[in-house]
């Protein structure tokens, strides 16, 4: 089906000179999509006749640019019905609490986040992230797995992952978390494949429908001296019964002997990384074993503050309570 359309430039002109700021945002939108689709490290250039997601090319723009469009959509879901997006769409809207649209105007304003109309003319939030699967040459993941939250040291058993900012596409996004977030790793990285996935769920703290756009890269670290990649296959252990994943909680099986890489970060403040086997990350990031993890946490915090190590205090785990010593 062709569709022909015929525009009275005269008439555009004049319409162009009396709204002078939509003209600023159609060039942004213009650029940020060129941007995306003709820069050699953006995931969308291999697939430029192919649409790109509106929320997506926002997401590419300045933060002031998006900010226009995106205040006046918040707005028609915090105050009366008078917006111009009210007169055009119609529609019973779901309110937004007072705290939620702080909350939200943070985001917005941080650019962490874009907000448009979904498809049934409601408040939708879109996030972009960027995650990293980093595997070394014994096959094992590149794991967070706790990091200090209120002073708090908790689990946080995830892959190395960020938002993305400021027209910064994802693979720049990949590398900035190489470089100014994970441990220090002997070796390069080699970007392998990547994955696209979108998933649309509601938001526990913002209580908004949020479309979550996730980039998975493959990375692989390769040791500089290639003939470390021959020793470490040859090392590499095989999976046993005497592993025990499922015989017990990850505190008596392979958390005693897995090598914890500490980064710091502001004062005060840092997270725990480790390389784990697949199994062995899913294991840790199930529910079933929070509160056994927490403990072992807690032995780790101790072991911090030169309190004996970690396997002398979780010995003396007496009846699912750390005792001091």
């Amino acid at each position: 089906t062709c569709e022909l359309v015929a525009i009275n430039i005269e008439n555009m002109l004049e319409v162009l000179d009396r709204y002078p700021h939509i003209v600023n945002i159609c060039i942004s939108y213009a650029s940020a999509y060129s941007l995306l689709a003709t820069t050699s490290d953006t995931e969308h250039n291999s697939h430029v006749d192919l649409d790109l997601v509106p929320s997506r090319v926002l997401m590419a723009m300045p933060i002031k640019d998006r900010l226009t469009f995106c205040h006046d959509i918040l707005q028609s879901f915090c105050g009366p019905q008078t917006s111009v997006v009210d007169q055009y769409f119609p529609v019973r809207r779901h309110r937004l609490s007072s705290s939620a649209r702080c909350r939200l105007e943070e985001e917005l304003n941080a650019g962490k986040c874009v907000v448009t109309l979904g498809a049934d003319l409601q408040l939708l939030r879109t996030v972009v992230l960027c995650v990293l699967e980093i595997t070394n040459p014994s096959g094992h993941l590149l794991v967070q797995i706790a990091s200090v939250k209120k002073g708090e040291l908790t689990p946080d058993v995830v892959l190395p992952a960020t938002k993305l900012r400021e027209r910064e596409s994802t693979k720049k996004a990949a590398q900035r978390i190489i470089d100014t977030e994970l441990p220090s790793l002997d070796g390069a990285m080699h970007f392998d494949t990547m994955h696209e996935e979108e998933k649309e769920m509601k938001s526990k703290q913002l209580g908004i429908r949020t479309a979550y756009l996730k980039t998975l890269y493959c990375v692989r670290l390769l040791p500089d001296d290639l003939s470390q990649v021959v020793a470490h296959h040859n090392n590499q252990e095989e999976p046993t019964a005497s592993l025990g994943l499922e015989d017990g909680p990850p505190t008596k099986t392979f958390l005693p002997r897995i090598k914890v890489i500490e980064v710091e970060r502001d004062e005060d403040k840092f997270q725990l990384y480790a390389w784990l086997r697949r199994e062995e990350f899913q294991q840790l990031a199930s529910p079933h074993h929070e509160e056994d993890f927490k403990q072992w946490l807690c032995a780790y915090e101790r072991t911090r503050s030169g309190v004996g190590s970690v396997a002398t205090a979780m010995s003396d785990h007496v009846e699912g309570e750390l005792v001091t010593i």
